[in-house]
């Protein structure tokens, strides 16, 4: 694992709990206006900080032994360091001396935590194996004497390993919803405190506020808080204006509902206007502050999504997006979903930008992938009809081929989304492809396949259509 990826791993900004966790955390946010510091709150230092709430609640919370205590120090160290500045050279010392307390027999939760991060990578691309070990780990994390920002952060990741390995299923939601209210029950007392940096707050604030996408009832429960403290606290920060932008560009989408424009009621549409007219106001202001923070244009092209001023106005946002960021996967996300057919353009623009997207010598990261998301986008419209006829359509295989070959051409390393290549493969009856597929994954995340049975009967069919035997990874 290179330093740049340990280093994404452990900043704020970057797929079986008890029900204890949801008894702790209120249904619905209880703070009101005037709770919150005043904007002319002096912040603590950030390094300082982050020793407190690290180093120094191990030494008051942790469990000791002369065996690890002087590793998990010199480890949590090493975090506080990391996140305040980026230290590469601390960075350097964090795995081996995280590895040195393991191999002690160290039990503490916190340094479990970051042994978790660093061994099972991003939360949001775990398998059932990683989300069964967020899960314990949060769990330990939110039953122990450590700071509250501590035991958000584990719950958000909890959250986030949960949702990559078993979806939104009903049998999921439960845990999911506990980890997430969890997150905000503890997040609360870290947005109150005077002396949290803004950085700090900002960065958990704006994890919450991503884990709890797309989930209304939850995200009208939170998000209207941290709006209220980024109001009061940080009213001029361009990144606070941005995060209230996007909170309310979701509650106005809230309003509305995601069905079909005939089905949207009168009062629906009036608050609709009001929370975008809102979002635009909070955006264009963060911009004008700071034009570097490319989510201030993705919000901008979320906006414009819903008032449809036009598409000219749409390629504006999203080139400036990506001219910050060339690997901005939110970006050419709203483009390809802008361009869909039951928005404001045809199948034909969409996967013409998705092409774009696969031959582009600048764009990076995951953006090749936008030629496949164009077309999972057209096989999931309602209005098509077409859902899993959509993938044997003549030209569609290549284009997912092509999508997911410049992806890894770019990321050897990502091993998780051999999943997604291997299960469309099987959807466009390219079995040899499939089976080709299977040993490179890594391991088998069968819930996204749809269950362990489904996929024995995957791998059975592709088995008997094609005359070969399967090799699965270990």
């Amino acid at each position: 694992m290179s330093l740049l990826t340990l280093l994404s791993l452990l900043a704020g900004c970057g797929r079986k709990s008890s029900g204890d966790v949801d008894q702790a955390s209120p249904r619905r946010a209880e703070t009101a206006a005037g709770e919150w510091p005043s904007s002319n709150a002096v912040p603590a230092e950030r390094l300082e900080w982050n020793r407190r709430t690290l180093v120094n609640a191990y030494n008051e919370f942790g469990q000791h032994d002369q065996r690890w205590d002087a590793a998990a120090q010199e480890a949590l160290e090493a975090v506080a360091r990391v996140r305040s500045s980026g230290d590469t050279n601390a960075l350097a010392r964090l795995k081996p001396l995280l590895e040195r307390a393991r191999d002690a027999g160290c039990n503490d939760p916190l340094i479990r935590y970051f042994n978790l991060r660093l061994s099972y990578g991003d939360a949001s691309d775990a398998n059932a194996t990683g989300a069964d070990a967020y899960r314990e780990i949060g769990d330990a994390l939110m039953h122990s004497g450590y700071p509250d920002i501590r035991k958000s952060y584990a719950a958000i990741r909890a959250a986030q390993a949960w949702k990559s390995a078993h979806g939104s299923s009903s049998n999921a939601n439960q845990v999911l919803s506990q980890f997430r209210r969890g997150a905000f029950f503890h997040l609360q007392p870290v947005l109150r405190a005077p002396d949290t940096p803004f950085v700090e707050a900002y960065e958990a604030a704006d994890e919450l506020r991503r884990t709890i996408l797309s989930n209304p009832k939850q995200e009208d429960d939170m998000l209207p808080v941290l709006i209220d403290c980024f109001q009061t606290r940080w009213p001029q920060e361009a990144r606070a204006l941005t995060l209230r932008g996007r909170a309310n560009v979701r509650l106005a989408w809230n309003r509305r509902g995601s069905g079909y424009a005939g089905g949207v009621t009168d009062q629906g549409w009036r608050e609709f206007g009001r929370y975008l007219a809102e979002a635009e106001r909070l955006l264009e202001r963060s911009w004008a502050t700071d034009p570097s923070i490319s989510d201030t244009a993705v919000a901008m092209m979320e906006v414009e999504l819903g008032q449809g001023r036009g598409r000219g106005r749409m390629e504006m946002w999203f080139r400036r997006a990506m001219e910050i960021d060339p690997a901005d996967y939110d970006a050419a996300y709203e483009k390809a979903w802008y361009l869909q057919p039951k928005w404001y353009g045809s199948a034909q623009d969409a996967i013409s930008f998705g092409r774009e997207c696969v031959e582009s010598k600048v764009w990076r990261g995951r953006v090749p992938l936008m030629l496949w998301e164009a077309h999972r986008m057209l096989a999931n419209d309602r209005a098509s009809g077409l859902k899993d006829a959509h993938w044997k359509q003549t030209g569609v295989w290549e284009d997912v081929r092509d999508s997911f070959d410049r992806f890894f051409e770019l990321n050897p390393d990502a091993i998780g989304w051999r999943h997604d290549y291997a299960l469309y493969a099987y959807k466009c009856e390219r079995f040899d492809k499939f089976l080709d597929l299977l040993p490179q994954m890594g391991w088998v995340n069968y819930p996204y396949f749809g269950g362990e049975q489904r996929f024995a009967e995957m791998v059975a069919d592709a088995e008997q259509k094609t005359g070969r035997k399967a090799k699965l990874p270990k």
